[in-house]
């Protein structure tokens, strides 16, 4: 049975370990696995993929992948004795974000499952004084909305129609309102804009340059990878 063996080493350094003021807010996820390569310099983690493919007759054949941690320095051999078993449920502590070649934050920056911008806002925990006064303010925006004569007119129009195909009691009403009816819709809804600007209103993320593009995904990255 033929058989090949492959190995990928992936060395993660902490500078926030060199800053005094990050250093105090710094969680030591890892700190059980960190190498110090010498006395004084910042200390650092290296976590290696070992796999052995065996051939078996079948096209994928046997695969079997084990996780380590290395505890020794890079300059020393490794051995089974500085290699520590690295379960899934510690290195899920570990995010990776992918940047693609083409970046668009405008795509982001929406409130869709797996989209940096739903990465945060997923963890957001409003308390009940908070959602209700957000609540109230868009009730009155609404409101404020419906009031203007021209908007009132054609909504009175609209509901007309509405019920002349319409007989189910059953969304039977139809009214013009700005796209945020509740404070999870108003979180879908967030924007970043950008001033100050050569016109009178702020940009948005579209209306920037692809070069300025690219930057504010690098920034957008840094943010979530906090």
């Amino acid at each position: 049975m033929e058989s090949s063996n492959l190995f990928i080493e992936a060395v993660f350094k902490f500078p926030e370990l060199n800053d005094s003021k990050q250093f105090d807010t710094a969680i030591p996820s890892f700190y059980k696995y960190f190498v110090v390569e010498q006395e004084g310099e910042a200390p650092y983690m290296r976590v290696r993929l070992e796999a052995t493919y065996d051939s078996d007759g079948s096209i994928e054949g046997l695969i079997d992948t084990n996780y380590y941690f290395i505890l020794a320095a890079e300059s020393e051999e490794i051995t089974d004795s500085v290699k520590l078993s690295a379960s899934k449920n510690v290195l899920s502590n570990i995010k990776c974000y992918y940047v693609p070649a083409i970046r668009n934050p405008v795509d982001q920056l929406r409130n869709v499952a797996g989209t940096l911008l739903n990465r945060l806002l997923r963890n957001i925990k409003l308390d009940s004084k908070t959602r209700k006064a957000l609540e109230t303010s868009i009730f009155e925006i609404n409101k404020t909305v419906q009031e203007v004569q021209e908007i009132s007119e054609i909504n009175d129009i609209l509901q007309s129609q509405w019920t002349s195909y319409h007989d189910d009691e059953r969304y039977g009403n139809a009214k013009i309102s700005v796209n945020t009816s509740d404070v999870d819709s108003l979180l879908k809804n967030t924007q970043v804009k950008f001033a100050p600007t050569e016109i009178l209103r702020d940009y948005e993320v579209s209306e920037l340059g692809e070069g300025l593009r690219s930057l504010f995904y690098f920034s957008l990255v840094k943010l979530v990878s906090q």
